[in-house]
């Protein structure tokens, strides 16, 4: 098993509150290919309005297509690989908020993965 930790920073040329960025801590050995092995991971977001971030597919619940104060908050998340090349992912986003302050409703993802 191993430690991880990490971040990311971007921000549009030329535009206003356009920043964005995440820093989290993670621990596993998660490979899809062998079967057992897992990760759990815990980060942190922080957009603002006009960052460019639009209709993920990964895990943004709130980005430029759904919300447009921005957004922050934390996510919780692990994987799994119930079967070689058979991987099981879910997270969890909680205390989310607008850049103002406003709550925002706490989501969910499952997904289930195949490698061929």
């Amino acid at each position: 098993n191993k430690l991880w930790a990490g971040g990311e920073w971007l921000k549009a040329s030329n535009v206003d509150n356009s920043q964005a960025w995440t820093a989290g801590l993670g621990y596993g050995n998660y490979d899809i290919a062998k079967k057992g092995t897992w990760d759990v991971k815990g980060q942190y977001f922080n957009q603002k309005a006009n960052a460019p971030i639009v209709s993920s597919t990964w895990d943004q619940a709130y980005d430029l297509t759904n919300t447009s104060n921005g957004y922050k908050g934390y996510m919780a998340s692990v994987d799994y690989a119930v079967q070689d090349n058979v991987g099981l992912s879910a997270g969890y986003g909680f205390n989310s908020k607008d850049q103002s302050g406003n709550d925002l409703s706490d989501f969910y993802r499952a997904e289930l993965n195949y490698k061929f």
